[in-house]
C-alpha cells in the first residue's frame, strides 16, 4: 500500500485501483477509501465516469463563463464579477431546463435525441440578463429568451470517444477593460 508523507502531519495511507476505460486504455485512480470489502474496486470506474458532470460545471465556469476574465482590481470588483457570472450560470441553468422540455417535444420525432447548446443559451443570456433583471423587463422578454435556446440544439450521440489532443498550453491571459493613464 503507497504511503505519502505530509509536512509535519503524518502518513496518508492510499489505494492506487487500476481501471480498464474502452479499448486498451487504462486510468490509475487513487483513494483514501481502503476497505475493499466496503468499496470494492468494481464500483470505481462507475465513479470515475460520474465525475465528468462536475467536469463539465468547471468548463461552464472557467471557458464559456471566463469567471478569472475580471472588469476591476478592487476586492469588491472581483466579489461583483464573479458572482454576477454565477447568477448568469445560474439563470442560464433554469431557463435551458425549461428549454429542454420543450425540445423533447419539437424534436421527438428525429431519429436522435437532443439537448439544449448550453454555451449558446449561456450567450443569450449574458445578452438579456440586465434587461431580464431590470425593474420593467420588456414583456415576452423571458419567452423569447428560453424559445431561442430551445431551437440551439445539439443531437446526443452515446458512446463517443476521441483521443486527447494533448497540447502544452500557455495561461489565459485577460486584458483589462480599461487601462492606466500614467
Amino acid at each position: 500500500m503507497p504511503r505519502l508523507r505530509l509536512a509535519d502531519r503524518g502518513v496518508v495511507r492510499l489505494r492506487l485501483i487500476r481501471v480498464r476505460l474502452t479499448g486498451a486504455e487504462e486510468e490509475i485512480l487513487i483513494t483514501s477509501l481502503l476497505d475493499e470489502e466496503a468499496f470494492p474496486s468494481s464500483l470505481f470506474k462507475h465513479l470515475y465516469h460520474l465525475r465528468w458532470g462536475i467536469e463539465e460545471g468547471y468548463k461552464k465556469e472557467k471557458c464559456w463563463a471566463e469567471v478569472e476574465n475580471f472588469c476591476g482590481r478592487t476586492v469588491h470588483a472581483l466579489k461583483q464579477d464573479v458572482l454576477a457570472k454565477v447568477l448568469a450560470l445560474n439563470l442560464t441553468a433554469i431557463l435551458a431546463w425549461v428549454a429542454q422540455w420543450m425540445t423533447k417535444r419539437l424534436y421527438q420525432e428525429r431519429r436522435r435525441d437532443y439537448q439544449v447548446n448550453f454555451a449558446n443559451a449561456l450567450s443569450k443570456m449574458k445578452d438579456n440578463v440586465v434587461r431580464l433583471l431590470g425593474l420593467e423587463p420588456p414583456p415576452g422578454l423571458l419567452e423569447r429568451i428560453v424559445c431561442a435556446m430551445a431551437l440551439e440544439v445539439e443531437a446526443i450521440r452515446p458512446d463517443r470517444s476521441f483521443p486527447r489532443d494533448i497540447k502544452s498550453t500557455k495561461p489565459k491571459r485577460f486584458h483589462p477593460n480599461y487601462k492606466r493613464c500614467r
